[in-house]
């Protein structure tokens, strides 16, 4: 689960100029980060490295969504 919160977390972080797809692959990192935490088998460093890219990638996915999000409503009300 720790590979998979990893991969998840670096998917988002690429995807993260990606309307809704950064999103969603940080949001489904950070779950299987925290699977991969507390399961005793497997490696806890790439859960948590997983942990923090998702952490990265959801913050600067809702930053980007926020300022697309006012850049349209500024255009269509002026």
């Amino acid at each position: 689960m720790g590979i998979t919160g990893f991969v998840l977390g670096l998917v988002g972080l690429i995807f993260v100029w990606v309307p809704y797809i950064g999103i969603i692959g940080a949001v489904l990192g950070i779950i299987f980060s925290a699977v991969g935490m507390r399961a005793q088998t497997g490696s806890k460093g790439l859960a948590i490295a997983g942990l923090v890219l998702s952490i990265i990638a959801a913050a600067l996915s809702l930053c980007g969504l926020i300022f697309w999000g006012s850049l349209i409503s500024s255009l269509a009300y002026p």
